[in-house]
């Protein structure tokens, strides 16, 4: 579900950043919350991109800009999100240390 959230903001505007940023939030959170699966919660909101692409255009919607050079470029989202999610793994091993000081 967040990578077709991610990949709706990146059909309905003409810049990359804001779905980038919010694939860094979901990731971040998803990594953190369950970090054996971070890979998986990368690789699914990484997927999200094209399929949004793929059933918003099937809808007759028209995107406000066009990946560049193609639709499979939506696909480089990974390294991002891959990123995101070890992020979230770190914070995940960061809260668990101090917790053992306690």
């Amino acid at each position: 579900m967040s990578g077709l959230i991610v990949g709706w903001v990146d059909f309905t505007h003409d810049e990359p950043q804001p779905a980038v940023a919010l694939l860094l939030l979901f990731t971040v959170l998803l990594g953190a919350v369950k970090p054996r699966l971070a890979w998986l919660w990368a690789l699914l909101c990484t997927a999200g991109l094209p399929l949004a692409y793929i059933i918003l255009l099937a809808l007759g919607l028209k995107p406000a800009g066009w990946p560049s050079p193609g639709l499979y470029a939506t696909l480089l989202a990974v390294i991002p999100a891959m990123l995101g999610a070890l992020g979230g793994v770190l914070i995940n091993y960061i809260i668990r240390v101090l917790r053992r000081k306690d």
